[in-house]
């Protein structure tokens, strides 16, 4: 699994942080295990809004192709 979403990255190292402090927490340990799952859950979230936004440009290019070929006219030219 590749994650490209910076937002997801950064949650998944504020978590690991989290993880690793709470071995020197002391009496404040869940508190840290808390958070850390929470940034876990929070990288999840952003992984699948970045995934669904990529799947819905997609779409929409697809879509608009379609049209583009049933008006028979020709494509416009590749951004990338």
């Amino acid at each position: 699994m590749i994650l490209s979403d910076r937002r997801a990255l950064f949650f998944l190292g504020a978590a690991t942080a989290c993880f690793l402090l709470s071995a020197v927490a002391g009496g404040y340990a869940h508190v840290a295990v808390a958070l850390g799952v929470i940034y876990v859950l929070l990288s999840i979230a952003s992984w699948l809004d970045h995934r669904s936004r990529e799947q819905s440009i997609e779409q929409r290019l697809r879509r608009e192709e379609r049209a583009v070929r049933r008006a028979g006219r020709p494509s416009p030219p590749d951004p990338g």
